[in-house]
C-alpha cells in the first residue's frame, strides 16, 4: 500500500543493517577500521551469518569477536583454543613488560621486596601508586580481559559437555596460568 512504512518505524540506517549482506559488509569494515567495536556490535545484533562474520574476524585478527562467534556456532573447543592462545600471549606480554621495567605493576610492600629479589641483574619493575590506588599497566588489563574471556567459556560450556571434557578445559586454563 502506498505510504506504508516498511521499515517498522526504524531509521533508514538501522533498516539497512537488517539485510545480512549489508550487515556483514559493515562488520568487515569494522574489522578493518575499528576492531574494538566488532564484538559489542555482534552481541547487540542478530542480522548476520555467523560463519561469514567469523571469516572476516579471523582474516583481520579480531580475536575476541571470533571467539564469540565460534562459541555461538557451537565450536566450544575452537573458541577455547583461541581464547587460551590470547591468555598465553597476554601473560607473556606482562612478564616481558615487568622484566624489562616497562610496566607499572601494583604491589604491596611485601610483593615489592619479592620483585626486587627476583629482578637481580635486570632492570627493576616500576611500581606506581596514585592516590593510594595502584595504576594497572595495559598489559595487566589485557591479561585480565583474556583470562576473563577464557573463564567465561569454561563456565558457560562445562555443564553442556562431558565431565572429563569440562575438567580438561579448566585444567588447560589453570596450567596456562601457572606455567
Amino acid at each position: 500500500e502506498e505510504g506504508e512504512d516498511v521499515t517498522g518505524g526504524r531509521s533508514p540506517a538501522a533498516s539497512a543493517l537488517l539485510d545480512d549482506s549489508t550487515c556483514e559488509q559493515y562488520i568487515r569494515l569494522m574489522c578493518r577500521f575499528s576492531p574494538r567495536d566488532v564484538l559489542p556490535f555482534l552481541m547487540e545484533h542478530e542480522t548476520y551469518r555467523p560463519a561469514e562474520c567469523l571469516r572476516a574476524c579471523q582474516e583481520h585478527d579480531v580475536r575476541d569477536a571470533a571467539v564469540y562467534l565460534m562459541e555461538r556456532m557451537g565450536d566450544v573447543q575452537g573458541a577455547f583454543a583461541t581464547s587460551l592462545k590470547d591468555v598465553k600471549l597476554s601473560i607473556y606480554q606482562v612478564q616481558l613488560a615487568v622484566l624489562t621495567g616497562q610496566a607499572e605493576v601494583p604491589a604491596s610492600a611485601r610483593q615489592q621486596g619479592l620483585m626486587a629479589q627476583s629482578n637481580r641483574g635486570r632492570a627493576p619493575a616500576r611500581i606506581s601508586h596514585r592516590g593510594g590506588e595502584a595504576e594497572l599497566a595495559a598489559e595487566i588489563i589485557n591479561a585480565r580481559a583474556a583470562l576473563t574471556s577464557a573463564i567465561g567459556i569454561c563456565k558457560r560450556n562445562c555443564r553442556n559437555i562431558a565431565d572429563h571434557e569440562g575438567e580438561e578445559l579448566w585444567f588447560q586454563l589453570l596450567q596456562c596460568c601457572i606455567v
